[in-house]
């Protein structure tokens, strides 16, 4: 069972992906500041991580690059998510590492589809 790590600050929309999540069989964590996640994510128990790029305290620009820097971490697949997309932030998101960069809203199917590549391509 892979286990995902959500970073998200909207509580509505952080419960409902961590539902669905769990309902398609992945463990999950759900937690919604930057320092939290990165705190979480650099155990290096998870096997994913989706994360809000825009969030209090610490960004997602910030754990993405702490991720991609450190190399016990590296490997990790994360998929960046954003409410305010841009194409600029989707070419910053792949350059800096991220699998997937996808814009809120997203259908379920959809964040279920690029999760399952992401993990099958890990």
């Amino acid at each position: 069972m892979a286990k995902i790590l959500v970073v998200e600050d909207e509580a509505t929309l952080l419960s409902l992906v961590v539902e669905l999540l769990r309902l398609d069989g992945y463990e999950v964590n759900g937690v919604a500041d930057g320092e939290t996640g990165w705190k979480m994510a650099s155990t290096g128990q998870f096997d994913l991580v989706l994360l809000d790029i825009q969030l209090p305290g610490r960004d997602g620009w910030s754990v993405l690059a702490s991720l991609k820097e450190d190399p016990r971490l590296q490997a990790i697949p994360v998929i960046m998510w954003t409410g305010r997309p841009s194409e600029p932030d989707r070419q910053k998101a792949l350059e800096m590492g991220a699998v997937a960069y996808l814009e809120k809203p997203v259908s379920a199917d959809d964040l279920l589809d690029t999760i399952r590549a992401a993990l099958s391509a890990r």
